[in-house]
């Protein structure tokens, strides 16, 4: 629809700035558009200082079909929080938040729909806010070719695919039909130019292909200026042919005028086509860099997919959100349920706490400043039979020193691991300025725009292989994110560095995808790239092995294949494995002795539990990619019938319609010709290949290679396509007998589609006729709502909640997160970590500063986000876990920048509340664990009293401290002190500033 408004609207305007070509399919032809009168009325104008009159615009707005919601988050949607109106028009890539004053526009700023922060600010704006496109179905609306001038030429390319195109949506529907009369009509009455690939009656223009010139990077300069002279000795006397190549980058341009600077008749410039061409008269030959250098098809222009619309994905944390009901687990009390938030006095102040109900109904009140101390409750089973704890009751208790006295054995076992990669080191990968220009040359080379992600990972990456220590980096991110051209920067610097690189994945196809995408990227550089899988046997993988042995091939790629006794690498610098958890004990075992040895680079969308461990306690460096690729849209994910067969040929056929691709998993080989049978007797319109496992490796590759090249409009498979195929005009797959696939697989194989810029499907297929399990209920239910972006990280963590950790953490550790919790269970092993590195025998050490949210505070002031500013208890949750990571003073004002940005005027009380989570960590910082307003002194409880002491002399102030048992003492305040100025006088003697000890002066003299 937004395409389509914003089309509306170009066409709508001044006739100078209506665009001069219009390029779409017959499908969007026939979809109407609003016409240019009524889309005038659809506008919304504003600027600053206008008068807005905001409940009036709501209700306009929900009556024309938009929906208020807590946040602005997607086309149609609009939320009024106070004086804050944020609003996210059909028509706009970009939400606007609009902030007033009474009834005044103060401010008008794009946001992100994701983050919630403003972006760019405004003085003026005009809005499209319709909320109708037309209607093919109803016949609303108007159609392009009525909104263009009558001298405007059709010009049809490929006029035989296009009819066949409007036979299948004249089957379709009768809307369709009735609309394709009225566009041939319409057609037969313009000036029309077809356009096709075989010669045609009228005029033929020679094109001919330039297939021959693909001779690789070091010919590619003398086979088209012998191409070029063969033109110019079939016609002496005629024009001197020329040849134009185009370069899909700057660094690729360059290089081209270096190859091409001794021939004039050669033009590189910046551009691309889907395919060369030549021409016989003129002689003309216009070819991509790609194709000379035998990549087939090219890439898009760096920057092309760069600009508005990026959809950022949640946090890895997303897996702990609470939501009412919800299991939860408080470090100190154990195993509740979470039921909401309130708010409450608390000494002399009020504030927000969050309520868990434990066992015989006995509510506990969490103060909002130890958030983070309940955590959502995630086990390695069903928690289906879970028993909420006893407040006052020991077992919670028992079960988490049980628990922290098993994982110091798990973390001695983890420190030794990293020991031996410790003491050993290795000369850097890159040594010298040389190396460092050729593999910024590479990196410029990529074609897209790197995500903000991207970029930070790349330069971690960079800087570990920079360092002496070996790598050990797990990179998650969820499918299509970008992990692939990540390793093959990581392969390439080792590479340079004169080094061996081997990546290795689990399935055949994946290897083959590995290959095909390796060998693309680095086709520039003289870099050897193989592949050992099932496609290879016979001579060819002899001589592979061979030459890998050798030192001679650079990059290896393939299954398990690679780890044989055979295979030998005598540089191998770096082990680049892909989705370690679909590997055996056996070869993790493998892994484990490497990892002491070389580099490992570990890329994984849902990373099993042992390998997140390692990267949550600290032994694992961990990096994650959480922002989508430009363009990239959630995948809708439906649950229907598999005997719904209209169901299934309206998917299909709408994903042909559009030009795009469709996958059907079907994972019985023994019934997979049948079915791709009877889909298509029931879509003929569409072509369809089949793709299985027991299929021999050349016929297997051949399916792939049709389905990848755009040959067939459905690939039939099993779940040999899990992992490895990537073809952006997949954009539905339909998944026969869902409920028989676990939670991760299902994940992977929607993450076939949906890697281009339009919207993409999964149906999720069951028979309606046999009721599903439970497990496979929540299966289900689980992918259908986790379906956002980056959602692979909590996916793996629902996965683990489902199925168990079995095999994969050993029963004891299974156990153990069963008792206490998957989160807790991390922070214990992390701190044990942490203790052991420090020297410790595990236990808490002397001078163990406490962590903020083990301190009690009572500050005797209101602190908290008033639900008059923020309705929603949702947000106020999620915004109370945020201000939790407050620890500087940076982080305050950047907390309080956030809210003043997306709710409008900060109001007191949620002033207080950043500056109590401020506060905290300054009470941290002196090793108290409490402090409390008690009619003009502080009562204060610490562990290392002469930590304390040492905190409060640092101001100059000498305070009275009078004891009131072990670790517990009153600190006197300066007479004649308020609440408010005593604060202002504790803080000042926690920061150590000599305000404090001027405030206990002018006391002791008043």
């Amino acid at each position: 629809m937004r395409a389509r408004l914003q089309l509306a609207g170009l066409m709508a305007g001044a006739p100078g700035e209506r665009p001069s070509v219009v390029v779409a399919s017959l499908l969007s032809c026939l979809q109407p558009l609003p016409s240019g009168q009524r889309l005038g009325e659809e506008f919304i104008h504003l600027n600053v200082g206008a008068k807005l009159d905001a409940e009036a615009t709501v209700e306009r707005l929900v009556n024309a079909g938009y929906t208020r919601q807590p946040l602005a988050e997607a086309p149609g949607e609009l939320s009024l929080r106070g004086d804050i109106l944020d609003l996210f028009p059909f028509a706009s890539e970009e939400p606007l938040r609009i902030e007033l004053f009474d009834d005044e526009v103060e401010a008008l700023r794009l946001f992100d729909p994701d983050s919630q922060r403003s972006t760019q600010a405004l003085e003026r704006v005009s809005v499209c806010v319709a909320s109708d496109a037309g209607d093919i179905e109803a016949g609303r609306g108007r159609r392009i070719d009525e909104l263009l001038g009558k001298g405007a030429i059709l010009v049809e390319v490929e006029p035989l695919r296009i009819a066949d195109t409007a036979e299948g949506l004249r089957i379709q529907s009768s809307s369709h039909g009735k609309a394709l009369i009225d566009w041939h009509a319409s057609r037969d009455g313009r000036a029309r130019l077809e356009l096709g690939a075989l010669p045609g009656s009228d005029r033929t223009f020679e094109v001919r292909s330039v297939q021959g010139l693909a001779v690789g990077v070091r010919e590619a300069a003398k086979a088209l200026g012998e191409a070029l002279d063969r033109a110019t000795a079939v016609d002496p006397k005629g024009p001197e042919p020329r040849a134009i190549v185009l370069a899909a980058n700057p660094t690729e341009l360059e290089r081209m005028q270096r190859a091409f600077v001794e021939d004039e008749r050669v033009e590189p410039c910046l551009g691309s086509l889907g395919r060369g061409f030549q021409l016989k008269s003129p002689p003309l030959f216009v070819v991509n860099h790609r194709e000379l250098i035998g990549i087939e098809g090219t890439r898009r222009a760096a920057g092309a997919r760069a600009g508005r619309g990026i959809h950022k994905a949640r946090a890895l944390q997303s897996f702990f959100e609470l939501k009412l009901g919800d299991l939860v687990v408080h470090a100190v009390h154990g195993l509740g349920r979470y039921l909401g938030l309130k708010r409450m006095t608390r000494g002399e102040g009020e504030e927000e706490h969050l309520c868990i109900e434990y066992q015989d109904e006995v509510q506990l009140f969490v103060p909002a400043s130890k958030v983070d101390l309940v955590q959502r409750y995630i086990s390695s089973g069903s928690s289906s039979a879970v028993t909420l704890d006893r407040i006052g009751a020991k077992s919670f208790a028992r079960r988490k020193e049980r628990v922290e006295k098993a994982v110091a054995d798990l973390a001695a076992e983890l420190l030794e691991v990293q020991a031996k990669r410790e003491m050993r080191e290795r000369t850097p990968w890159i040594r010298d300025d040389e190396t460092r220009a050729l593999v910024r040359e590479m990196v410029d080379e990529f074609p897209y725009q790197d995500t903000p992600d991207q970029g930070l990972t790349d330069s971690e990456v960079a800087e570990d292989l920079t360092g002496r220590r070996p790598m050990d980096r797990l990179l998650c991110g969820d499918v299509g994110f970008g992990k692939t051209e990540i390793a093959i920067r990581a392969a390439f610097r080792v590479v340079a560095g004169g080094g061996q690189a081997a990546v290795l994945v689990p399935t055949t196809v994946l290897a083959a995808q590995h290959y095909r995408t390796f060998a693309a990227r680095l086709a520039d550089f003289p870099v050897r790239v193989e592949v050992l899988s099932r496609y290879v046997t016979g001579k060819k993988a002899k001589e592979i092995v061979a030459a890998a042995t050798r030192g001679e091939v650079d990059i290896l790629i393939g299954t398990h294949r690679i780890l044989s006794k055979d295979v030998a690498m005598p540089k191998l610098g770096i082990l680049i494995i892909d989705e370690e958890q679909r590997f055996g004990v056996t070869h993790k075992e493998h892994f484990k002795k490497l990892r002491s040895e070389v580099d490992i680079l570990t890329l994984s969308a849902t990373p099993i539990p042992r390998t997140l461990h390692m990267s949550m306690s600290g032994l694992r460096d961990i990096s994650a990619l959480t922002t989508p690729p430009p363009g990239r849209q959630d995948i809708e994910t439906i649950l229907a019938a598999s005997d719904d067969k209209q169901v299934v040929r309206e998917a299909l056929l709408r994903e042909h319609n559009r030009g795009g691709q469709s996958f059907f998993l079907h994972n019985r080989v023994q019934s997979i010709d049948r079915v791709a049978y009877e889909l298509a007797q029931l879509v003929p319109e569409c072509t369809f290949a089949v793709g299985h496992g027991q299929m021999s490796g050349k016929a297997i590759e051949a399916v792939m290679g049709q389905f990848i090249r755009g040959e067939v409009d459905v690939l039939v498979a099993t779940t040999i396509v899990e992992n490895g195929i990537d073809v952006p005009l997949a954009g539905t797959i339909l998944m026969d007998r869902a409920g028989h696939f676990g939670l991760s697989e299902l994940h992977q194989l929607r993450g076939r589609v949906g890697r281009g810029s339009h919207k993409a499907y999964c149906y999720l297929l069951t028979d309606s006729k046999k009721p599903l399990s439970d497990i496979a209920q929540e299966r289900l239910k689980a992918l259908e709502e986790l379906n956002h972006l980056g959602s692979g990280f909590a996916i793996s963590m629902k996965d683990l909640e489902l199925r168990g950790a079995g095999n994969l953490l050993g029963p004891e550790q299974s156990g153990h997160i069963t008792a206490v919790g998957y989160d807790l269970y991390c922070r214990l092993l992390k701190k044990t970590v942490d203790r052991l590195q420090r020297g410790g025998s595990g236990a808490a050490l002397p001078d163990e500063r406490p962590e903020p949210s083990e301190i009690e505070l009572e500050l005797g002031i209101d602190a908290f986000l008033p639900d008059s500013w923020i309705p929603s208890a949702d947000t106020r949750l999620e915004l109370l876990r945020s201000l939790d990571a407050i620890r500087t003073d940076e982080d305050a004002t950047e907390a309080l920048g956030m809210l003043a940005d997306r709710f409008g005027r900060v109001p007191p009380e949620a002033a207080e509340l950043v500056a109590q989570f401020r506060f905290r960590q300054l009470v941290a910082d002196a090793g108290l664990t409490r402090l409390s307003w008690r009619d003009g002194m502080w009562l204060v409880e610490y562990r290392d009293r002469a930590l304390l002491e040492a905190a409060f002399a640092a101001s100059g102030a000498i305070p009275e401290l009078r004891p009131q048992g072990r670790g517990r003492a009153l600190l006197m305040a300066p007479a004649g002190l308020d609440l408010a100025q005593s604060r202002r006088w504790i803080e000042a003697l926690l920061r150590g500033e000599p305000k404090a000890a001027r405030m206990s002066a002018a006391a002791r003299i008043r």
